[in-house]
């Protein structure tokens, strides 16, 4: 939780310095690059392999344990560090993907060198994850969770240190990406060395555990390649559309990220283990019990989530990015709410794919999921370029929010095939139509209540900030009253389910 909080302050520390402005746009799509190749090198599909393997070792053959440990790191290393060669010697080949009518050759110029910096970060956030994976190993879950919360403390630190020292306040950012990485690494190293690594300079490809690794990685390289490259085309657009478009599109998808984040990943993380306890056992039947009591949760909680982002959407992104003489000024805030409501209309449907997906990975069934995945890449990037000639930003999180709900079906035929029939029409259906009116009356409630506070016209921060969250929990107060009229007996589950 305080790396998500942190993690908005960092958004609201860039809308600070950076607001909608092109150098904002050509650090987003910088950043966005060497994320792409830390989702294959780093967090996902080498964690996904590596850990797996490394818990096998440790309990079989513990003798070769670190033998295959230092090996993989060098192997892990070689191959981040040719990345990262490779990916600062190619990134002036961006300017042939960018330069366009609405982006300028100073943008271009900053978008090149800000990648080219940036890359460094793939090699550190790399060999944190390995730390990470041998921690996690051991249980050691602490240090390993801490490590976002450094890197968030050192971007913003080099933010408001370094910031003034550019021309272009976006290289004091990329200085704290850099930063950031290797500060998490070099926590991250005394933990693993107090377990028994040691480096040695010693690369063998063909050594067993690491071929087997690296085959395991495959699979996941392709799931997570899709979702990368959906982003990067989204990115690749959204810099055609003009100045600010794509850093509103960031500070938007931040938003449903941290409501998800709070929620949506909680609620998943106490469901999921019955997932996969009940898949062991083919007990089928408490696997849709499982499975349609976590859609009405979500549903309890997208649809009001939904309905507040929507409506209060631009006191809410005033409170969080709009500060006296900030670089975020109304324009941001203008272009940042129209993203926000095309997202924000998503947020079910990313909530259902979120809870649907891992229960697919329960049954140990890969393909599905990577394939409705490229399927939903197809779509967004076809939606893409049909929509934001007229939507413009809006087109682009609009398209996004009609591929994964695309994908959602996709999966939810998928769960049908595993463990037949789930009962939707009779089970759930009248739970969402009930939903839906209790979600109307907040909206009604809202509207009335900021009417009467005239809640639009607040700027003041000290004034607007009780009312909007005095508003906004008085308003699901009323979302609560209105599901217990409605006789709503997932409220109770509910209940205990946060107790937990």
């Amino acid at each position: 939780m305080v790396s998500r909080i942190l993690g908005l302050v960092r958004e609201q520390v860039r809308a600070h310095f950076l607001g909608t402005t092109i150098y904002s746009d050509a650090f987003t799509f910088a950043f966005a690059i060497p994320n792409l190749f830390r989702r294959l090198t780093a967090e996902g599909a080498m964690t996904n392999a590596y850990i797996p393997i490394f818990s096998e070792v440790k309990e079989k053959d513990f003798e070769k344990l670190w033998l295959f440990a230092t090996n993989f790191f060098n192997i892990l290393l070689f191959f981040t560090s040719l990345i990262t060669v490779l990916g600062v010697a190619f990134s002036p080949a961006l300017r042939f993907i960018i330069l366009g009518e609405n982006f300028s050759e100073e943008g271009v110029v900053a978008t090149v060198e800000l990648t080219q910096y940036m890359f460094v970060y793939i090699l550190f956030i790399s060999l944190a994850a390995f730390c990470q994976g041998i921690l996690n190993s051991y249980g050691q879950f602490n240090k390993a969770a801490f490590t976002p919360v450094l890197f968030n403390l050192v971007f913003i630190g080099c933010a408001f240190l370094f910031s003034d020292r550019f021309s272009n306040p976006a290289y004091a950012f990329a200085l704290g990406v850099v930063l950031g990485g290797i500060v998490q690494f070099l926590f991250l190293l005394p933990g693993i060395r107090k377990l028994g690594f040691r480096f040695k300079a010693r690369l063998n490809l063909k050594e067993e555990n690491s071929v087997r690794v690296m085959k395991l990685m495959v699979p996941g390289l392709l799931g997570v390649g899709v979702y990368q490259i959906n982003i990067f085309v989204a990115n690749l657009i959204a810099i055609s559309l003009g100045e600010g478009a794509i850093s509103s599109l960031s500070y938007s998808n931040r938003l449903i990220e941290l409501v998800l984040g709070v929620f949506i990943v909680s609620i998943s993380t106490v469901l999921l283990p019955k997932f996969s306890a009940s898949a062991v056992s083919e007990n089928y039947e408490k696997i849709k019990d499982d499975y349609l009591f976590s859609l009405r949760i979500i549903t309890l909680m997208s649809f009001p989530a939904m309905v507040g982002l929507i409506y209060l959407k631009e006191p809410i992104l005033n409170l969080l990015f709009v500060f006296q003489n900030g670089t975020f000024d109304a324009h941001s805030l203008e272009i940042t709410a129209y993203a926000l409501q095309f997202h924000a209309i998503g947020l079910y449907v990313i909530a259902l794919t979120r809870v649907t997906q891992p229960l697919l990975f329960a049954f140990k069934d890969m393909k599905l999921p990577l394939y409705a995945g490229i399927v939903a890449m197809v779509i967004n990037i076809v939606f893409c370029f049909a929509l934001s000639p007229y939507l413009g930003n809006g087109g682009i999180a609009l398209a996004n929010t009609l591929s994964i709900a695309v994908q959602a079906v996709i999966l939810i035929f998928a769960v049908k095939g595993k463990v037949g029939s789930l009962g939707l029409v009779k089970s759930y259906f009248p739970f969402i139509a009930r939903i839906f009116l209790a979600s109307v009356a907040m909206f009604c409630f809202l509207y009335y209540s900021a009417s009467y506070f005239n809640l639009f016209e607040l700027h003041e921060k000290i004034v607007l900030a009780p009312v909007l969250l005095g508003l906004i929990f008085a308003a699901i107060l009323f979302f609560f009253l209105i599901c217990a009229l409605l006789r709503v007996e997932e409220m109770k589950l509910f209940k205990k389910l946060i107790s937990r």
